[in-house]
C-alpha cells in the first residue's frame, strides 16, 4: 500500500468501466476509499461486486457530470458518509466520430459538455472540499488528442485541449490550497468506449 494514499477518500468519475475502473481499483489496492461516480448505478454496482473478495473499499454514487444538481447532491452523500474528499479524478467522458460537417449540435454540446464542462463543474464542487482539508490532488483525464488533433474527433480533440488549459489554470489557482491538480493524456484503449474502430471505419468510408 501507498501511505500517502492510505486512507484517502477519492472520486473517479465514469469509474464504472474501462480507465476510470482500473484508475479506482489501483486507487483502493493503495488503500483509498474510492467512490465511483456514475450516471449507470447497477453498472458501478457490478463493478463492485466482481471486485468483490479483493479488500477493496470500492463504493457507489450517482453522478452526472453534466448536471450540477445531481453533481452537488453526489458530493453530499460522500459528504455524509466520510466527511472529506482528498482526490478527484475526472475521467468520465464521450466521444463523437465524424467530420465536422458531419456532427449533429447535439453531438457537439454533448462531447464538450461531458469531456470539459464536465471536469469545470466537478472540480467546482470538489475544490472548496479539499481546501477545508488542507488540500487533495486532482487528476483530469485528457487525451494525446488534446494534443494532436484527430481529424474524425473535432469536437473531442477541441474538449481535451481545454481540458488541458483548465487543467493548467486550476494548477496556478489552487497550489496556494495544497491542490495539485494534474493531467494525463493516454491513446486509444481497449475498452466499451474506445472510439478507435468507429475512427479507422469513418476515415476508410471517406476515402
Amino acid at each position: 500500500m501507498d501511505r500517502e494514499l492510505t486512507g484517502r477518500v477519492a472520486v473517479v468519475t465514469g469509474g464504472g468501466t474501462g480507465i476510470g475502473l482500473a484508475t479506482a481499483r489501483a486507487l483502493a489496492a493503495d488503500g483509498s476509499v474510492v467512490y465511483l461516480a456514475v450516471r449507470d448505478v447497477d453498472r458501478g454496482r457490478r463493478a463492485v461486486e466482481e471486485s468483490s473478495g479483493e479488500g477493496l473499499d470500492l463504493r457507489v454514487v450517482r453522478m452526472d457530470v453534466t448536471d450540477p444538481p445531481a453533481i452537488a447532491g453526489a458530493f453530499a452523500e460522500i459528504d455524509e458518509a466520510t466527511g472529506r474528499l482528498d482526490i478527484l479524478v475526472n475521467n468520465a467522458g464521450v466521444d463523437a466520430v465524424g467530420r465536422v460537417e458531419d456532427l449533429s449540435d447535439e453531438d457537439w454540446e454533448r462531447s464538450i459538455g461531458t469531456n470539459l464542462t464536465g471536469p469545470f463543474l466537478v472540480a467546482r464542487e470538489a475544490i472548496p472540499r479539499m481546501r477545508r482539508t488542507g488540500g487533495g490532488m486532482i487528476v483530469n483525464v485528457a487525451s494525446n488528442a488534446g494534443l494532436v488533433a484527430r481529424a474524425e474527433e473535432p469536437a473531442y480533440s477541441a474538449a481535451k485541449a481545454g481540458l488541458l488549459m483548465l487543467t493548467r489554470s486550476l494548477a496556478l489557482a489552487h497550489a496556494a490550497d495544497r491542490i495539485r491538480v494534474n493531467a494525463v493524456c493516454p491513446g486509444p484503449v481497449q475498452g466499451p468506449r474506445c472510439p478507435l474502430a468507429r475512427v479507422r471505419a469513418a476515415a476508410s468510408a471517406a476515402r
